[in-house]
C-alpha cells in the first residue's frame, strides 16, 4: 500500500471534512484585499515567481513580498490549526 493510499481514505465523511476545510481557506482568500487576494493567488495557484508577479502588476519587488507576507498571517491567523494540515497535505500530495 502507498504512503499517500494510507493517508487518503474516500470515506464520505473524510471527503466532506477536506471539502469543509476547502471551503474555509477559499472564505479566508476571499477575505483579502484585492490585490494582496489577487498576487497570492498568482503565487499559489499559477505558481509564478516574485519577480513575474511584480512585472505582470507593474510593482515593486517588495511589493508583492509584502502581500503575500500578509496574505500568508492573515491565513495563519483565520485558520489557526487548520494550517498544519494545509502545510501537511501540500508537502504530501504527491505521494
Amino acid at each position: 500500500m502507498k504512503f499517500r493510499d494510507s493517508l487518503f481514505d474516500d470515506s464520505t465523511n473524510e471527503q466532506m471534512n477536506l471539502n469543509d476545510l476547502k471551503l474555509l481557506v477559499e472564505k479566508s482568500i476571499g477575505e483579502l484585499p484585492e490585490k494582496c487576494r489577487e498576487v497570492f493567488r498568482m503565487s499559489r495557484s499559477q505558481h509564478l515567481s516574485i519577480q513575474e508577479i511584480a512585472l505582470q502588476l507593474n510593482i515593486s519587488h517588495k511589493t508583492v513580498e509584502n502581500h503575500l507576507t500578509k496574505a500568508l498571517k492573515h491565513l495563519r491567523g483565520s485558520l489557526g490549526d487548520f494550517m498544519a494540515i494545509i502545510v501537511f497535505f501540500e508537502v504530501y500530495k504527491d505521494f
